[in-house]
């Protein structure tokens, strides 16, 4: 079990980690793109995976975010 405080804070704390993981990732990977000898389609196909990747973390984000509200707002204090 976890109190209300501690747990809304490892859920903010993910959200932060996510955030710095896909941007470090994400650079790297386009970065690394540009000096690559992959044919134009596979660079736009890694692109696209990064988008969709992108996209998928800020769905994630989202549900975290109303997770973490809905505790904000519960009465409750261990889950």
């Amino acid at each position: 079990m976890i109190q209300k405080d501690k747990l809304i804070e490892k859920l903010k704390a993910e959200t932060r980690k996510d955030e710095r993981l896909i941007s470090v990732y994400s650079d790297h990977i386009r970065n690394s793109m540009v000096h690559s000898p992959l044919r134009k389609e596979v660079v736009v196909e890694i692109t696209n995976m990064l988008q969709k990747r992108k996209e998928v973390s800020v769905a994630h984000e989202a549900a975290r975010n109303k997770l973490v509200e809905s505790i904000i707002n519960s009465d409750r204090d261990v889950y």
